[in-house]
């Protein structure tokens, strides 16, 4: 387990290279709203929505299952089915990508007209045949955190992909005349096979060698278990988070969803503040309840949460001082989302105050209320977007966003403190002054 005393130091990191892909990824943003027609701006925004939205349950909840299992594994020395779960989990994902790529196309094909609109038909095929590739890639970055090589998943997850887009889009602008929202498309894919190699060689290197000479174990059922679990989970999360950008595409407009798109993007500098802390925080829990430390379980969770909320709450406000500047720069008709920048923000700075309480309830074993909290939490984001956006617009669309974000939060932290007695919300930070319980 990784040394208490570096984990500020790995914290600072994993924050700095999160902030960077984020950074990146909205430079491309950038670039693209100045590139492309407003249209297939907005075109862009909802088929990459589309695609990321639909590899997280592509991956079959391989990615948290991973998390979950290979630290305990490591902690009792169970190399066989270390070897075991890398295996299966890599197949398993593989499948699912696939399959959710073909049913995703079958649904394109079915409800988009491509006769009356070729580019979105095309632009939404494109992106679909990247979903194996995104899970994979997930998939892998899993591994490499369970291994608490966390630098590296970082690295892998948030700077291959957006680097080597960004730079077949610069070349495309400096050598093409014209470019469409299908070519930049065919470049996120290219960059997101790049991300999958580089994810494959930093696996390799760093997987332990005590697995290299052990026949394979398996313990399908609790994998595949906590997998499906965390696979409607985790999908339901994404989609509260995605779905208000293909639902203002669909009940206001194309050049709307691309504006709401970049808010959402801009309001991701503040969600990746809980991103980064729960991503080291996830691996860490896990071997701390291994050791049924609870009193130290209970602080480190705490710390997460108070690390998120510090870094939500100024990147926040840097957000706000800025946001007339920082709008202009993606063009004049991106200023009139300021209002709903501002919701978004509220939104994320509300979910890290909740901190690693998803993490703490399914370490728990708390499937099911997760379960009900992501649906409720989706389906009250999702009527609410009906109701409001015909009314309000994107600004309709946040407020949705961040209603339903808090149900969800809420739903779970009373079951946390109701089964398990641990406060991993900001609220609960007076654990942190308390003195330890002695040992029995």
């Amino acid at each position: 387990m990784t040394n208490k005393s570096s984990l500020p130091l790995i914290a600072i990191a994993n924050f700095s290279l999160k902030a960077g892909g984020a950074g990146l990824n909205l430079l491309i943003q950038l670039v693209l709203a100045r590139v492309l027609s407003s249209e297939d701006f907005g075109i862009y925004i909802i088929a990459f929505s589309l695609s990321t939205s639909i590899m997280v349950i592509a991956s079959l909840g391989i990615p948290l299952s991973a998390i979950k299992f290979i630290p305990i594994y490591r902690h009792e020395n169970q190399w066989p089915m270390i070897r075991g779960f890398f295996g299966a989990g890599a197949l398993t994902t593989l499948i699912g990508g696939i399959l959710f790529a073909v049913i995703a196309y079958t649904c394109t094909y079915m409800l988009v007209d491509k006769a009356s609109s070729p580019t979105l038909f095309s632009a939404l095929t494109i992106a679909i045949l990247s979903i194996p590739f995104l899970a994979l890639s997930q998939t892998l970055v899993a591994y490499l955190q369970s291994l608490q090589h966390v630098i590296a998943a970082e690295f892998v997850a948030n700077i291959i992909r957006p680097v080597v887009t960004l730079l077949g889009v610069g070349a495309s602008v400096m050598f093409m005349a014209d470019i469409d929202v299908t070519w930049i498309l065919w470049l996120t894919l290219f960059g997101i096979s790049a991300s999958v190699a580089v994810g494959l060689q930093q696996f390799f290197h760093y997987v332990p060698d005590s697995i290299a000479n052990v026949k394979s174990q398996f313990e399908l059922k609790p994998w595949f278990a906590a997998g499906i679990s965390t696979m409607v989970i985790m999908g339901g999360v994404i989609l509260n988070e995605r779905i208000d950008v293909m639902l203002v595409g669909a009940y206001s407009s194309i050049e709307d969803a691309g504006i709401y798109g970049v808010c959402a993007r801009l309001a991701f500098f503040v969600g990746f503040a809980l991103t980064a802390v729960n991503a080291i925080l996830g691996p860490q829990l896990s071997a701390i309840l291994a050791t049924k430390d609870i009193d130290k379980f209970k602080k480190v969770a705490v710390i997460g949460a108070a690390m998120a909320v510090f870094a939500a709450v100024t990147l926040s406000l840097i957000l706000v001082i800025l946001d007339t500047w920082v709008l202009s720069l993606f063009g004049e008709p991106f200023i009139d989302g300021k209002p709903v920048l501002h919701v978004l923000l509220l939104s994320q700075i509300a979910v890290a105050c909740f901190g690693a309480t998803g993490a703490v309830v399914v370490l728990f074993g708390g499937y099911r209320i997760t379960i009900i909290s992501v649906i409720t939490a989706l389906l009250c984001n999702v009527l609410l977007n009906l109701m409001l956006i015909p009314i309000y617009g994107p600004v309709g669309a946040a407020l949705a966003t961040l209603i339903g974000q808090i149900l969800g939060c809420g739903i779970i932290t009373l079951w946390c403190l109701r089964h398990s007695g641990i406060n991993s919300t900001i609220f609960g930070i007076a654990v942190l002054f308390r003195s330890r319980t002695p040992a029995n």
